[in-house]
Formats: C-alpha cells, sequence, structure tokens
C-alpha cells in the first residue's frame, strides 16, 4: 500500500488532501505543500538549544561553583564534596544523566547531618537528592528548609533560596510536608526580596530561565495575580518583567478554564480570554525588546493555540521567532507539536509533515530531527489504532533512522542512554525486536540493570503500554529463544492453556534475567484462563493471580503485591493509577474480593475498570467504564458507576467500610452491578453493547490525591457466567 493510501486508509489526512491526491511514499514535499508546512530554515545568527546549555553551565560555574569551592578548600571534606558539587551543577545544565547520582547519597546525607551550614553547598547538594531515582519527598523538603533558613548575611545567590523555597511550599501544596500557610508566608517574603536585587543582563537571562521552568513555575498554580504584581515591581529588565508576567497571565487563564486537571471556575473562560489578551500583549513586547531569547516567542505560542491567531499571524509565526534566537529550542517545537493536534486546532497531516521538514535539516548534533519522531508519537496517541503506523516500512524506516543517526552524535556524553533507551522502544514499535534487543542493551549500567529515561516511559503512556512487560518482551523476541517463545504465544492465542504451561516450563527454567517474570506471568495466566474455562475450583470460582505482576499490564500509577499483608497496592503519583488484567474474562463475568482504601489529607479510592479499549489505542483514545469505591469520611465509601476515571453518575451509594469492603463485581448482558457482602449497592450500570472485552478489559486502580493515596485488594475471585459456564461447571 503507498504511503498516502495508508495516511488516507487511517482518516489520517482525508479532510486535508484533496480525494485526487495520490502521493509516491517519496513524495514528502508535496505532503508539505498541501498541508501548507514550510521547510526549516536555521537563521545564520541562531544557536542550539545545546549552546544555550553550555552558556548556562558556564554562568552556573562562574556564579554559583567556582565561588563555593574557593571557600571549601582546605575542608576536610573537600575531596567528597568536590565531584558532588560539580555533578549538581552539571545535571542542572542538563549536561549529566541522574542514573549516576545515586554514589553520591552517602556524601550528601553526611552534609545534611552535619552541624556546619554551608548554604551553596546544601543547596547544590539538595539539587541532587532531587534528581535521584525515586527521591523522597520528605528528605528534598527537609533539605530544602535547611538551605531557606540559612544567615541573610551569607554569600548565597538568592536564586538558591527562593527555589529552595518554591520547593518546600510545593511539598506543603500536596500535604507531604509542612503547613501550607507557613510555608506561602516565607515564599512570599523570600520572593520580594529575590525580585528587588540587582540584575545585570546574563544574570537576568538565566533567573528567567530559571523563574519559568520548574519548580518555580509549579508554585504559582492559583497564586498568579501576586506574582504578576511582583513580576512587574521587580528590579529585572523589562523585557524579563513582561515575559514573566506574561507567561503567568496564561497560567491564570489556563487554570480558571479548567484546562490544567480541574473544574472550569464559573467564569472560567471569560477570565481566560482576558489574561490571553493581557499575555499577548506583554510577551509580544518582550520579544520586540529582546528576540535573541527564545522564552517569550515560545509562550506566545501557548497563547495563539488557546485564543487563535491574531491578523498577520499564522502557525509557524511564533516558531520561527523562537527558532531565530535558538534554532532547535525544544519547548518551542514541542509546543508547535502540541498545538497541532486535531485537540487543539490543527491537523494530524500536519503534524507528520512538520516533523519530516524537521527531520530533512539533518542537524542530528541537535534534537531538530527527532521532532519527526515526537510528532508520529502525539499522533499515535490520538488515534485508535496506531499499529499500522508504525508498521508502515517508510514511516518505521524514517523513525529510527532519524533516532539512530541522533544517537551516534551523543555517544560518550550523558545524553547517550537516554537515546537509545528512546531507539529500544522505537525499534519494538515498528516491529524489529533483534534491533529494539540490541538498543536496550546498550542502556545496561549494571548487569541486568536498564537505564531508561523519562521520555521512553512517557512514549509508552502514549501508546497506553506497560513500558515493564515490552522490555522483558524485547529481550524473548529479540534474543536467541525466539522461535521458543513465540510458540508459547501462538498456544496461548489458541487457547491451548497445557501447552502454553508445557512450552513455558523450559523457558522459565533457562531464564537468567528479568524475563523469567515475565514468563512465569504468562504461565499463571494459563493456568487460570485452564481453571476458569473449566469452570472453576470452587462453585465456579477462579482465584486471579495478583501477586505476580506480570499477568497485569500496568499503564499508569504503581501497583505492587505486599507479600507481608498478601494484598496488591496501588499508589500514583498523579490523580490515578490503572493496571488491567492481561487474562480473558470474556463478556459476562463476576470478580469478588476485598478492597480497602487510605483515608484523610490523603483520601484514596478504588477503580474497577471494565470495557477498556484494546491494545494498539491511543492513550488520549483509550475509553473505559468504572466502578469508583471512593472515601466518604473515615468509615464510609461511596460507590457509583461512571465513565471514565474523573466522572460522576446520579445513582450513589454509601457503604461501612471501617474494616474494608467484601464486593462482587457482576457483568452480565452489558449491565454491571455491585455487591457488597449481600447487599447488591448499584444495580444501573449499562456497558454497551459494543464495549471491549477480553485481553486488557478489566482491571484494578487507585482514584486518588496524589502519590501518598493508595487502595489496596486481596483475595480476589473470577467466575465465568453464561449458560456456557454453567454448562463447564457441572461437567
Amino acid at each position: 500500500m503507498s504511503f498516502a493510501r495508508t495516511l488516507l486508509s487511517l482518516a489520517f489526512v482525508a479532510h486535508v488532501l484533496p480525494a485526487r491526491a495520490v502521493l509516491p511514499v517519496e513524495n514528502w514535499k508535496e505532503l508539505m505543500e498541501l498541508t501548507g508546512v514550510k521547510p526549516i530554515v536555521i537563521a545564520p545568527k541562531s544557536i542550539s538549544e545545546e549552546e544555550a546549555r553550555l552558556q548556562h553551565l558556564e554562568w552556573m560555574k562562574r556564579t554559583w561553583l567556582a565561588p563555593e569551592l574557593k571557600r571549601l578548600e582546605g575542608a576536610a571534606d573537600f575531596a567528597a564534596l568536590k565531584p558532588v558539587l560539580e555533578y549538581a551543577v552539571r545535571v542542572s545544565a542538563v549536561q549529566e544523566s541522574s542514573s549516576i547520582a545515586p554514589k553520591f547519597l552517602d556524601t550528601v546525607r553526611a552534609v545534611f547531618a552535619g552541624a556546619e551550614r554551608r548554604p551553596v553547598t546544601d543547596f547544590l547538594c539538595m539539587l541532587v537528592l532531587r534528581h535521584t531515582p525515586s527521591p523522597a519527598p520528605k528528605e528534598v523538603a527537609e533539605a530544602c528548609e535547611l538551605v531557606v533558613d540559612a544567615p541573610k548575611e551569607a554569600v548565597f545567590p538568592p536564586l538558591m533560596r527562593l527555589i529552595s523555597q518554591a520547593l518546600a511550599l510545593t511539598y506543603a501544596d500536596n500535604h507531604l510536608y509542612g503547613i501550607s500557610n507557613d510555608e506561602q508566608t516565607k515564599y512570599y517574603e523570600v520572593l520580594t526580596a529575590y525580585l528587588q536585587s540587582d540584575f545585570d543582563e546574563e544574570d537576568a537571562r538565566w533567573n528567567v530561565y530559571w523563574l519559568l521552568d520548574d519548580p518555580l513555575s509549579a508554585v504559582r498554580w492559583n497564586r498568579e495575580p501576586r506574582h504578576i504584581d511582583l513580576f512587574e515591581k521587580s528590579k529585572l529588565p523589562e523585557w524579563a518583567r513582561l515575559n514573566l508576567a506574561g507567561a503567568t497571565h496564561i497560567k491564570w487563564g489556563w487554570n480558571a478554564s479548567g484546562r490544567g486537571w480541574g473544574i472550569p471556575k464559573k467564569d472560567g473562560y471569560e477570565i481566560q480570554a482576558k489574561q490571553l489578551v493581557k499575555a499577548r500583549t506583554k510577551l509580544t513586547k518582550s520579544w520586540e525588546l529582546k528576540p535573541s531569547i527564545p522564552y517569550a516567542a515560545t509562550d506566545m505560542m501557548a497563547v495563539v493555540k488557546m485564543s487563535g491567531f491574531a491578523e498577520g499571524e499564522n502557525r509557524r509565526t511564533w516558531l520561527d521567532r523562537a527558532a531565530a534566537a535558538e534554532f532547535d529550542h525544544l519547548s518551542a517545537f514541542r509546543e508547535y507539536v502540541n498545538s497541532s493536534r486535531p485537540y487543539h486546532t490543527g491537523e494530524g497531516a500536519e503534524m507528520v509533515a512538520f516533523g519530516r521538514a524537521c527531520a530533512e535539516t539533518k542537524r542530528y548534533d541537535s534534537e531538530l530531527p527527532t521532532i519527526f519522531n515526537l510528532a508520529l508519537h502525539k499522533y499515535a496517541g490520538d488515534i485508535e489504532d496506531w499499529r499500522p503506523v508504525y508498521r508502515h516500512p517508510e514511516i518505521g524506516k524514517l523513525l529510527v533512522e532519524t533516532r539512530r543517526l541522533r544517537t551516534e552524535k551523543l555517544v560518550g556524553t550523558a545524553a547517550e542512554k537516554n537515546s537509545y533507551s528512546q531507539l529500544y522502544f522505537e525499534n519494538w514499535l515498528i516491529g524489529d525486536y533483534p534491533a529494539a534487543a540490541a538498543a536496550l542493551e546498550k542502556t545496561l549500567i549494571a548487569p541486568e540493570v536498564h537505564w531508561l529515561g523519562n521520555e521512553t516511559k512517557d512514549l509508552a503512556s502514549l501508546v497506553n503500554v506497560d513500558q515493564a512487560l515490552v522490555m522483558r518482551e524485547v529481550m524473548l523476541l529479540g534474543g536467541p529463544k525466539r522461535a521458543e517463545y513465540e510458540k508459547t504465544l501462538e498456544a496461548f492465542a489458541k487457547g491451548k492453556w497445557e501447552e502454553c504451561v508445557a512450552l513455558t516450563q523450559p523457558l522459565i527454567d533457562a531464564a537468567k534475567d528479568e524475563t523469567k517474570n515475565l514468563l512465569i506471568g504468562n504461565s499463571e495466566l494459563a493456568k487460570f484462563q485452564f481453571h476458569y474455562g473449566k469452570g472453576g475450583w470452587k462453585d465456579g470460582w477462579t482465584p486471579m493471580p495478583i501477586s505476580k505482576w506480570t499477568c497485569w499490564s500496568n499503564l499508569a500509577g504503581k501497583s505492587e503485591w505486599i507479600e507481608k499483608t498478601k494484598r496488591m497496592r496501588f499508589t500514583s503519583t498523579w490523580e490515578f493509577s490503572k493496571c488491567l488484567f492481561r487474562g480473558r474474562l470474556g463478556k459476562d463475568f463476576e470478580v469478588r474480593g476485598h478492597i480497602a482504601h487510605s483515608r484523610g489529607a490523603s483520601a484514596g479510592g478504588l477503580g474497577i475498570f471494565n470495557g477498556h479499549s484494546p491494545f494498539g489505542t491511543g492513550r488520549t483514545e483509550a475509553f473505559w467504564w468504572s466502578m469508583r469505591v471512593d472515601c466518604d469520611g473515615q468509615n464510609q465509601s461511596r460507590v457509583q458507576f461512571a465513565p471514565k476515571y474523573d466522572a460522576g453518575s446520579d445513582e450513589q451509594k454509601s457503604v461501612d467500610s471501617k474494616d474494608g469492603i467484601a464486593f462482587t463485581y457482576r457483568c452480565e448482558k452489558g449491565r454491571v452491578t455491585f455487591a457488597v457482602g449481600d447487599k447488591v449497592i448499584i444495580k444501573n450500570g449499562r456497558m454497551p453493547d459494543d464495549a471491549p472485552s477480553g485481553d486488557g478489559a478489566f482491571g484494578f486502580g487507585i482514584l486518588g490525591q496524589g502519590s501518598s493515596s493508595w487502595a489496596e485488594i486481596w483475595g480476589v475471585e473470577a467466575r465465568m457466567l453464561g449458560g456456557n459456564a454453567e454448562k463447564k461447571a457441572g461437567e
């Protein structure tokens, strides 16, 4: 099938390209012309983002690191501290991977346990804590407090105190540490003093860089008006004041309209419209005053995304202005791709054409060509089946070739493993398992320990798959046991459960790496299906393998088996988690077991997911129905059947849940009922006739309020319903 026909068959460009257009696969130029996408032209004075980062690193070395190392010379712990402090500066300038941070932890913790306070050292050590894998929030917050409380007369850049206080307030906001009101009062004191500092042009540039970035951007959430007032009264240069105020107007409007995962205010859209007008005025003026800085032009792209184009503008206007300062300013290119999604004001075809234009620059010394990869992945997250796109030979070839050529430029740098991480996953997406396995090997940081970047985890989330399972599948399908493993998959697909178990056992016995867990999970799934299909063990019930995590596809948040309590616990760093059963329950079934969840300030709830979209569906197109069991005070839980995790329903009941809930969830002929003990609580949940079933159609997850919320299940069993099940149970 030709490239054009593939795109048209996917409803990819049908509304953009004329029906008569038949494009040969090589003719990307025509695709770009039809979608109005111009080539990427690199301005003569435009620098790369890497060059900008190096300039940032040199500024931090000069203003943060050099004075501190000079003060520490002769100290007994100087030799141990120097590499830690240098590392902290490099990682903050995106010149270092966080994968090696754990080796510094003993030194860092000794600093905070010591009696002698060195504010700059404390601050840089706190940054090391923040960049370690899975940092302990309370530990980081306590380190921030030590920095904030440094003596006022200390030789200490004001920005360091501000960043530390912003982090402390963020943790307080999340109910993880401290009292939010106290932290907020202290934060405004620090911010006010900081903004009255004297800034030269270079200081202003990098201070604005930090102020626009996390954590100083995150702390402005719901505090926009006061920040705008303080920014406008600051001693920063005019362009900087305008840039910061304009960016905060955007956040204010976004928040008021509920676009940031919140409930819109009563007049939220009117507030957003007014704030965007103010943002446009200030950001445009900021760009006019300082076109060599890309921040204002990048922020303007968000204004355009939400409010549309002004006279004389088009989709490329502000991207080209940002690129004139930094030709590969990633924030600008990512914003452009995101705004090109049909969800906003763009077209899917335009995303691909624009990505191709980026790839054609062949500037593999930067991430510019891999914007094609980003555009394709964003598109994949928005469609019902991404497999035909990635498996198209020409698309797949360009995808991995672009990543490979970029990776070759990164060998020996801190970004090397992250790029191999992406290359591994993208090869899996196109179905080249040997190449995926070879790239995965390049991510090793220790025997059987792979370092996979956040971009790879985000990509897995976009295409709605469990990255941990993908990694193990790649090791099997890309390794010497591929043929034997494929036979086990074929037996499972055909429902030959006993054969599947028999074929899998030799592979389990021979496995010496992470693949063993996946093989055991596959075997346990086959055993479950065998007993489930035969009518179960007792009264038709079959225990579900909740202690074997590879029997479940963990798509969001975290799930873990707690051996001590014999329970499966769900947590999340966000609002919910989602863990789907990899087995087959069919359309008509019952599941019973026990539920418990957290209460108080970090109240949790359990979601029972059903009718989930099948494998291959992008995240934003995935749909499911859920039975919600939410916290309703110290001893009660509120139960309701609802579409999606964040929706409600008219039928809600409260039940006593002080000691947990014994539940039975029943789905039969599209009707869902939920019983607590012997009492039916919900009986009107209606599943559509075409709701998906089978693999991945059932699961659990938390519906919580942050990383300290949790929910648990235990003693879970399943039973098949319907005449066929009754016949099998009676045999």
